[in-house]
């Protein structure tokens, strides 16, 4: 099949021939028999006479080519005709010929049509693929798709002429190599795309899409999105690339314009949240250092004008001298450290001084950066007008506590002492009944004496004020704990090792008052093995963690809360004596530090005591930055 061009055509069954082309497929024909009959005569003194068959199935092949399969099968039926009467015996005649022979032109005609339909079929399909490709280009001409394929072992790459158009190259102007492709990518983009392709070739998959800038030309950029498919060899190499890109410059412009304004939705949003009932004002400071956004109830606040400029310092000239530089302080060092702000201060109004409260979210851009803070400041003098009363009536009430607890010891000494001289004096001498009561007189004194000395250091913590400033080195307040404990861990056997600690700021005393409660209950609530006990800290985001794990009997977590109780006793282990103030003073000193305190156990398996102490806190009894130095000596192996 072809056209008057003679490009190749497909045909469907019942196609039609012109006239024209009818003549020129015999033509084609009967000059490729008389070609075939006459090489024959050539070669025949040369080759076997049997082999002399073979040019009339070029003649077939070479008519098929030109003329489709109606001419090879025309060049098939003459060639059989020339190959009878030339060149089998005998010779000039058509008939009769032998078995031999008859089969040998069977053979012939049989090689002739399946040439012929062979041809036929190899025109279609490449019609077809002409077609398709035809078809394709119209397409990506039309829609500025550009293709594009790699071959990595040559580097060679092939672009399509809508492909160089996305650069802004001439067609047939790009290099065609990769080095030549790099060069057109913004610098900014180079090492993602090879990161991603190294990537994928890594776990083998079979696909990769990747958006990038593209460097035109002219120097213009536009982006580019690429999709292609990967080829491996059997050693899991890549071994070729093949993908379509496409412009979406225009599409990534409106994600970044609907990006920037989801970006200002939320913040307006965020706004409104932090402006609860209560507020007194919203407010913005960027990274310059400037407070570039205030409410109108903001300006309310510094008793200014909107024409007032809304900057930073104005912001500070509104608050009580002497809150101001810790204010300034903590705003600065949150914003810096990406956390958010919370602190509290004074502001002088036309109706005297009001307490408020600042709460700011510090926003970050894409690669974790702080670029401004959005925040509140919420009137809170009447909460902290209650605040006071709670504080006051709390000192009230562990002052009277202590009072009585020490007023009870002194009754309680005689009691104790007539006691031991009682038992001392009678024991054996009465009967066994009295010297039972004796025993229980005496043990109810010692058990009234602890509970009054852990009610005593239990209002002693809660009654200590003032800020905490004085730095402690945890791993010397240990050593000295250990030493305080050392009779009662060699009793037990036990071995108490440590992890590095940090340097806090606190009152060394509450620290170690601290670790000898958790220390000893460990020792107290012990299983049938000696004592195993390790202490770690370890920083997690604002707060240091402290850990105190045992080996000991555990309990239930159902009595998580109740063990912090005072004068809560769990009856487990081989210890039940305890006065029940020990945890309970261990939650009052780590409250007042500003952390928690929190026990995870189970029944058979141990237990572990956490508590938390932040790295910047506003305590029950004023603020405190606790932790000023992260280095610390170790203390390892502490053992007795």
């Amino acid at each position: 099949m072809i056209s008057s061009g003679g490009s190749f055509l497909p045909k469907g069954s019942g196609a039609m021939l012109t006239r024209n082309s009818v003549w020129k497929a015999w033509c084609i024909a009967v000059l490729s028999v008389v070609g075939s009959t006459i090489l024959t005569f050539a070669l025949a003194p040369l080759v076997h006479e049997k082999v002399t068959l073979l040019p009339f199935v070029l003649a077939v092949l070479v008519s098929a080519w030109y003329g489709g399969i109606s001419t090879g099968l025309a060049a098939t039926f003459f060639g059989a005709l020339s190959a009878d009467y030339f060149f089998l015996k005998p010779t000039f005649a058509l008939w009769p010929v032998t078995q031999g022979e008859l089969a040998l032109l069977t053979l012939l005609i049989g090689v002739g049509v399946a040439v012929s339909l062979l041809t036929e079929k190899v025109h279609t399909t490449h019609a077809a693929i002409l077609q398709s490709r035809e078809r394709l280009e119209l397409a990506t001409a039309a829609t500025g798709v550009g293709i594009f394929e790699w071959f990595r072992k040559e580097d060679r790459i092939f672009w399509t002429p809508q492909m160089e158009g996305l650069f802004g190259l001439e067609t047939g102007s790009y290099e065609g190599t990769s080095a030549a492709f790099a060069k057109r990518v913004h610098p900014d983009d180079r090492t993602e795309l090879q990161a991603r392709l190294a990537d994928c070739e890594s776990r083998r998959l079979p696909q990769i899409t990747v958006q990038f800038r593209a460097i035109r030309l002219d120097g213009s950029i536009r982006w580019i999105e690429a999709r292609s498919r990967l080829f491996y060899d059997d050693s899991s190499s890549l071994q070729r690339l093949v993908g379509v890109a496409t412009d979406i410059t225009e599409r990534k412009q409106k994600e970044i314009a609907l990006g920037n304004a989801l970006e200002k939705l939320t913040e307006s949003n965020h706004r409104l949240s932090l402006a609860p009932r209560g507020a007194i004002g919203v407010w913005e400071r960027n990274s310059g250092a400037q407070l570039n956004w205030w409410s109108a109830e903001s300006y309310e606040l510094c008793n200014a004008g909107h024409e007032v400029e809304s900057s930073w310092e104005n912001r500070l000239a509104c608050i009580e001298p002497e809150d101001r530089e810790r204010v300034n302080r903590e705003v600065r060092t949150s914003f810096e450290q990406g956390r958010d702000v919370r602190v509290e201060f004074r502001a002088r109004r036309p109706d005297g001084l009001r307490w408020y409260l600042a709460i700011g979210e510090t926003l970050k851009d894409p690669d974790g950066a702080p670029t401004r803070i959005v925040g509140v400041s919420l009137d809170v003098t009447g909460q902290k007008r209650i605040e006071e009363e709670l504080k006051q009536s709390n000192r009230d009430l562990e002052q009277f506590a202590s009072i009585v607890a020490h007023d009870l010891q002194a009754p309680l000494n005689t009691v104790e002492t007539f006691s031991k001289w009682l038992l001392e004096q009678y024991a054996g001498k009465l009967d066994d009944r009295a010297d039972q009561y004796l025993t229980f007189m005496r043990t109810s004194t010692w058990r009234m004496k602890r509970l009054i000395a852990g009610l005593l250091a239990h209002a002693r913590v809660a009654s200590e004020s003032g800020n905490l400033t004085l730095p402690v080195d945890c791993n010397e307040v240990l050593a000295w704990t250990l030493q305080t404990l050392a009779p009662e861990i060699a009793a037990h056997g036990a071995v108490v090792v440590s992890d590095p600690l940090p340097t806090i700021t606190s009152k060394s005393y509450q620290i170690e008052e601290l670790f000898q409660n958790l220390i000893q209950n460990a020792i107290r609530y012990r299983s049938a093995e000696p004592p195993r006990i390790r202490i770690t800290a370890k920083r997690q985001a604002d707060e240091w963690v402290f850990s105190v794990a045992d080996n000991g009997v555990g309990f239930d977590m159902a009595e998580s809360e109740r063990v912090f109780r005072p004068f809560e006793r769990l009856q487990r282990g081989l210890y039940n004596n305890g006065a029940g103030m020990g945890l309970a003073i261990c939650k009052r000193i780590v409250e007042q530090h500003g952390g928690t305190i929190r026990a995870e156990s189970q029944p058979g398996n141990g237990s572990t005591f956490s508590f938390t102490i932040p790295l910047s806190a506003v305590t029950a009894n004023g603020s405190a930055s606790l932790i000023i130095s992260e280095t610390c000596d170790a203390k390892k192996g502490c053992a007795a």
